[in-house]
Order: C-alpha cells, then sequence, then structure tokens
C-alpha cells in the first residue's frame, strides 16, 4: 500500500502519513489507531509511544496476534 493509498484510506493527507513514518511527528492516538486498524497491525507495534495499561494481553488479543502471524510463545503459561 502507497502511503497515498493509507491517507485516503485514513482520512489524512499524503504529507501527514510521510511525516509519521519518518519519525517527524507522532499521531494523536484516534489517527494511529486508524492507522493501526487500516494496516490490521495493533497500534502499539506501530507507534510504542502507546502502550497497555495491562502488561499481559487478553487472551482475544493473544488470538488476534497469533491469527496475523506473531510469535505468541512468551504469552503461554507452562503446565505444572
Amino acid at each position: 500500500m502507497t502511503q497515498k493509498q493509507l491517507a485516503e484510506r485514513v482520512g489524512l493527507s499524503e504529507n501527514y502519513i510521510c511525516a509519521i513514518e519518518n519519525g517527524r511527528i507522532t499521531p494523536l492516538f484516534n489517527k494511529a489507531d486508524r492507522i493501526a486498524k487500516e494496516l490490521e497491525v495493533p497500534v502499539e507495534f506501530l507507534f510504542t509511544c502507546y502502550v497497555r495499561l495491562s502488561r499481559l494481553p487478553r487472551f482475544k488479543e493473544l488470538m488476534y496476534l497469533y491469527n496475523l502471524g506473531y510469535d505468541i510463545s512468551p504469552y503461554e503459561i507452562e503446565e505444572v
């Protein structure tokens, strides 16, 4: 996907997307979330300044990451 295509899909300018990609600006959360949803990744993967309040993701979130192909083994609980 090009910067122009992404910009059109999330309702932002191509220059704004370029500035984000080049690290010149960090978007407000609502804009960052729209971008992440369009790219089908969790917002904290794209913008590390936005973190979860909980240290551990919930099962639903883990399954989402697993379905995207991310390694969730660090979150697996060992049986005793």
